[in-house]
């Protein structure tokens, strides 16, 4: 059953919310689930999803809504960004074949402890990281969430944060020593 596979996989979740502006188109789930067929599991691919895997023990999900317009793509693992990567890479290569489809991402927040069901619009996300903020607060569940986080998979990190980390993580070492 899929939702019992979902649940079950364990690990960090990178996931994705696309908003269609006007219509989904019926056929893109299955059509998505077709050019992905060698990572998905046996029998648990449906007309409007899919649970996907890897061989690296990492499971993905895609979940259509047609009448809310929505497609959901998530994956979980130990480091699940590379599947997750490729899947969106694929998924959005399908959307090209339908010139003129217009939609907008948004990032699950995390919430503070269970998931909440609210999603952060990426553009705004990129707006607040380009005026050097920090984290962003959750207009459902009040909590602050730190950009860098919800970013991770999605975009590659902001060179002056990779370079703080580095240099945070030499001052650590040498006070180690």
């Amino acid at each position: 059953h899929v939702a019992s596979g979902w649940e079950a996989a364990r690990g960090t979740e990178v996931g994705v919310l696309y908003q269609f502006k006007t219509t989904m188109p019926p056929g893109l789930p299955t059509w998505f689930t077709a050019r992905n067929h060698g990572y998905t599991q046996r029998r648990l691919h449906w007309r409007y999803g899919a649970l996907l895997s890897d061989r690296r023990g990492h499971t993905a999900l895609l979940e259509a809504d047609l009448r809310g317009r929505t497609a959901r793509l998530a994956a979980r693992g130990e480091f699940p960004q590379a599947l997750f990567g490729f899947l969106r890479y694929s998924f959005e290569s399908t959307l090209d074949f339908f010139p003129g489809l217009q939609y907008d991402l948004g990032i699950p927040c995390p919430g503070p402890g269970e998931k909440c069901d609210r999603n952060f619009a990426l553009d705004d996300i990129r707006r607040f990281r380009t005026k050097g903020q920090k984290t962003i607060q959750c207009q459902g569940c009040g909590s602050m969430q730190p950009i860098a986080t919800l970013l991770s998979g999605i975009e590659a990190p902001d060179e002056k944060d990779v370079l703080r980390a580095v240099q945070a993580g030499r001052e650590e070492l040498a006070a180690l020593v």
